[in-house]
């Protein structure tokens, strides 16, 4: 019983650190592109209105069940256990292969139209 209270613990422990980084760096991003005026960007500009504008025309033009679980995950931000929480429909590992599809349609559809980003 000992070793389960642990093992809970280090799970929640660790799942509120997560929280807590992934917090911080979107507010350090989000502060060094408020100060952007004083921010030199060593990387070639890029216009990012474009960029979404294309990113958001190729996310509509995914399969619906892509389409809702990339929206899902990563513009709403929602975690994959609360997707399959709130969703009892879905299996995990089929949320996962739909995330990874769509994500590869992303990246293909994105370097089809000349689009380059570090993940390409």
């Amino acid at each position: 019983m000992r070793t389960a209270n642990t093992y809970l613990f280090t799970l929640a422990k660790n799942k509120c650190i997560d929280i807590i980084r992934r917090k911080y760096i979107k507010k350090r991003i989000y502060t060094q592109l408020s100060y952007a005026d004083n921010y030199i960007d060593p990387t070639p500009s890029i216009d990012l209105k474009s960029i979404t504008a294309e990113l958001h025309d190729i996310i509509e033009s995914l399969p619906p069940k892509q389409k809702e679980y990339i929206t899902l995950r990563y513009l709403d931000d929602i975690s994959i256990e609360k997707i399959i929480r709130e969703r009892k429909d879905i299996n995990r590992n089929t949320l996962r292969n739909t995330l990874k599809q769509a994500s590869d349609k992303i990246r293909k559809e994105l370097k089809n139209r000349g689009i380059t980003i570090g993940w390409n």
